[in-house]
């Protein structure tokens, strides 16, 4: 009979020697059984819920710098992300001539409606969910061609009023 000590050795041991197998099969396993995964995991995130948070609030407390670093990396990547995607689905080029850095691209709203419409995160998840819209609502400007054409509609403001005589 092996002690506890000799059973641990030994399954370090075969886990060291047999890991991409047990990687396979762990991935096969994930993937047969993830609605029962995730069934479990909302159950007993249901029965331990305030423990959870509890434990969150703690860790978040304790490492305020670290999830502020995180938070806003992962907020900024997000944003990046979602106007690539619409711009993609836009076609990639500035409609008037043509630049396709996208560094310089922008979304312009056809009827110059900015001020009243969605923004952000919030106008690229509309836009990626009725993509029905987006012909008849923006187009692609870089952006030499979009403040053109918000000065020749005078859809800009003109210096900030401080600066205004």
């Amino acid at each position: 009979m092996k002690t506890k000590e000799e059973k641990q050795k030994y399954g370090k041991k075969y886990r060291e020697e047999n890991k991409e197998e047990i990687e396979e099969y762990h991935k096969k396993w994930v993937l047969k059984n993830r609605i029962k995964q995730q069934l479990y995991s909302k159950k007993y995130y249901q029965e331990n819920k305030n423990k959870l948070q509890e434990n969150m609030k703690r860790y978040r407390s304790g490492n305020k710098d670290k999830v502020a670093k995180y938070a806003r990396g992962y907020r900024q990547t997000y944003h990046k992300n979602l106007r690539i995607e619409l711009i993609s689905r836009m076609g990639l080029k500035c409609v008037k001539c043509g630049f396709t850095d996208i560094r310089a691209l922008q979304i312009d709203h056809k009827k110059g409606n900015a001020q009243t419409s969605k923004k952000g995160e919030v106008m690229y998840l509309h836009y990626l969910k009725h993509p029905e819209e987006i012909k008849e609502n923006l187009q692609i400007l870089c952006a030499n061609c979009n403040w053109i054409k918000r000065y020749d509609n005078k859809e800009h403001n003109g210096a900030p009023k401080k600066y205004k005589s």
